[in-house]
């Protein structure tokens, strides 16, 4: 049974990621292990970040990870997302020895394109969110990644006194998602169900299956 750990620089994936892990689980086999956090600025420099994986990469190793899924937020960096995991990726292997496979996921462009990426789990609390067919049509189909999601999500509250929780409420939000209807509307969180080993993904991830 492989051992996957998730590693991210965010407070919010921290607290909201393993809201889906029992779903990963039960797709793959695998274990999932609590969220790692880095301090890192995710669009930082690749080689500071290189550097700040060390000490969490040999705690890992003691765990015996079988693969580490670093998980960074693209920003609003201009290069894709592809190059900017390869070249973060590239930088960890020269500067680190880790015994365990090694995986670089840039989330298009935030966590908060995660979250929004399942309109059915903003609908599951109605006295939190509208999902309005404006926002239907924002999102769906698989255009999760190309809004400024956390304008879409304060946008959606109801209530003029209502401000958006990052942790709280995309902690609630992935506790009713479900990862395929994710996938639909985010190219992004298909490449992390790819590379988690995700059946639905297990061969391609461009594709909604």
């Amino acid at each position: 049974m492989r051992k996957i750990a998730v590693i991210t620089e965010g407070e919010s994936e921290w607290g909201a990621i393993p809201m889906i892990y029992q779903q990963l689980r039960d797709a793959t086999g695998s274990t999932f292990l609590n969220p790692v956090r880095l301090k890192v600025q995710p669009d930082g420099p690749a080689a500071k970040i290189a550097r700040e994986c060390k000490s969490v990469f040999k705690v890992l190793a003691e765990k015996g990870v079988s693969l580490a899924v670093l998980v960074l937020d693209r920003e609003l960096k201009p290069e894709s997302a592809g190059e900017i995991a390869q070249a973060i990726d590239s930088a960890i292997r020269v500067d680190c020895v880790f015994p365990f496979e090694l995986a670089v996921v840039m989330k298009d462009r935030a966590f908060e394109n995660w979250v929004i990426a399942d309109l059915d789990a903003l609908r599951a609390q109605p006295g939190r969110f509208d999902v309005t067919s404006a926002l239907e049509r924002a999102v769906s189909p698989d255009r999760a990644d190309r809004v400024v999601a956390l304008d879409h999500l304060k946008k959606a509250l109801r209530g003029t006194s209502s401000s958006y929780d990052k942790r709280q409420d995309s902690k609630r939000t992935l506790g009713k998602a479900d990862v395929i209807r994710m996938a639909a509307n985010s190219r992004s969180f298909r490449h992390f169900l790819h590379t988690v080993g995700h059946p639905a993904y297990a061969s391609q991830c461009r594709a909604v299956a």
